[in-house]
């Protein structure tokens, strides 16, 4: 049976990035101040910098900016009012990515178009040092629309991590066949391979993803192509 160890070790770095959001998460919430009193204390801080009275890009002592804090909770209104605000889309948040990189990582969708539009980079890499993009997170979350939008934002298709991993893999990987489509109907490569051989339809086929398997071979995929090892 074919091992993608390479990519599986990929999956490593959202998931970490999610647990790290979801520990700062909880430590915020165990503080002096309850989520309830916190909630509240973003609300008039966001009042005050919609009136201009406030510094929209200020760090609080836990590394969080009112921009973080709307996006974890979701509320894409406010990040709206925060990007009339000239709140800085690229100034390091939580633990230490880029507002959209956090909107993709705690799957907030609508958060994360509303930045898309807004201009954020959308090639800017993780903050984990393991070289995932926009994109990838997008792939790997099943977010379609964002995963469209960031296409026609200019996002790097073919980007991938050192081990050659692409967002078109991590699509496959996990199924979602709408985002493997979107990808290749804008020129995925669809026979991109990483460092040990693995392809795209590889990945979709050990994973038992018919559709993505199907979305692949219709662009030409290479039924032929073995990994390093032969398989």
């Amino acid at each position: 049976m074919l091992k993608l160890r390479t990519l599986t070790k990929t999956h490593e770095g959202p998931d970490a990035r999610i647990k790290a959001v979801n520990k700062m998460r909880s430590k915020r919430a165990k503080g002096s101040v309850s989520s309830l009193g916190a909630s509240l204390k973003h609300r008039l801080r966001l009042r005050l910098i919609e009136r201009g009275g406030g510094d929209v890009n200020k760090v609080s002592s836990s590394g969080c900016t009112a921009l973080s804090l709307a996006i974890e909770k979701g509320h894409e209104e406010s990040v709206g009012a925060l990007i009339n605000a000239n709140a800085d889309l690229e100034m390091p948040c939580g633990g230490g990515d880029t507002s959209l990189l956090l909107a993709l990582i705690c799957k907030q969708e609508k958060c994360a178009c509303t930045l898309i539009a807004a201009g954020a980079d959308v090639n800017a890499i993780d903050f984990s040092g393991n070289s995932w993009t926009a994109l990838m997170y997008a792939c790997k979350n099943g977010m379609e629309h964002c995963v469209r939008m960031l296409i026609d934002s200019d996002a790097d298709i073919g980007k991938s991590r050192k081990d050659g991993a692409t967002a078109l893999m991590f699509a496959c990987h996990m199924g979602h066949d709408r985002c493997a489509r979107a990808l290749t109907e804008k020129g995925a490569v669809v026979d991109a391979a990483t460092n040990n051989g693995a392809t795209a339809l590889m990945i979709a086929c050990q994973n038992g993803h018919e559709p993505c398997a199907r979305a692949l071979i219709e662009k030409g995929a290479d039924l032929q192509k073995k990994t390093q090892k032969g398989t």
